[in-house]
C-alpha cells in the first residue's frame, strides 16, 4: 500500500510559497536616497519572507530525494483513488495544476490586497 507525505504540492503549499514571493516584492527599483512611498511593503516582512524562501529552498535542495519519493507516493495514491495505477501521469498534472493556482492565487491576492492593507493601516 502506498502511502503519500504531506507535499507542497497542494493548494495551501503552493500558496504559502505565493505569499511568501508576493510579500518580498518592495522597493527594489528605488534608490537608498529616494523616500519610500507610503505604498511600500513593510522591510520587516519583506526579510522574513526572503529568510523563509531561503529556507525553503535550501531544505528543498538537501531533501530533493526524499520529496521526490513522497511526491511519487502521492502521485500512486491519488492514481489509485481516480482509476487505477495507469493514472499517475494524469495524478501529476494535478498535484502540478493545483500547486501553481494556489501559489499564483496567493502571491496576487498578497500583491493587490496585503499592499492596500499596510497603506491603510499606516494611514
Amino acid at each position: 500500500m502506498a502511502t503519500a507525505a504531506p507535499t507542497g504540492n497542494t493548494p495551501a503549499g503552493g500558496a504559502a510559497a505565493g505569499a511568501a514571493a508576493g510579500a518580498q516584492q518592495g522597493n527594489d527599483q528605488q534608490g537608498e536616497n529616494q523616500p519610500k512611498s507610503p505604498d511600500a511593503v513593510n522591510t520587516n516582512l519583506e526579510e522574513i519572507s526572503d529568510w523563509l524562501t531561503k529556507i525553503i529552498v535550501g531544505v528543498s535542495l538537501v531533501e530533493l530525494r526524499k520529496a521526490l519519493a513522497a511526491l511519487e507516493g502521492a502521485a500512486e495514491l491519488i492514481a489509485k483513488s481516480i482509476g487505477g495505477t495507469g493514472q499517475v501521469s494524469f495524478a501529476y498534472a494535478l498535484m502540478l495544476y493545483f500547486s501553481i493556482s494556489g501559489f499564483l492565487g496567493a502571491y496576487l491576492l498578497t500583491r493587490l490586497y496585503l499592499q492596500k492593507a499596510f497603506s491603510d493601516a499606516s494611514s
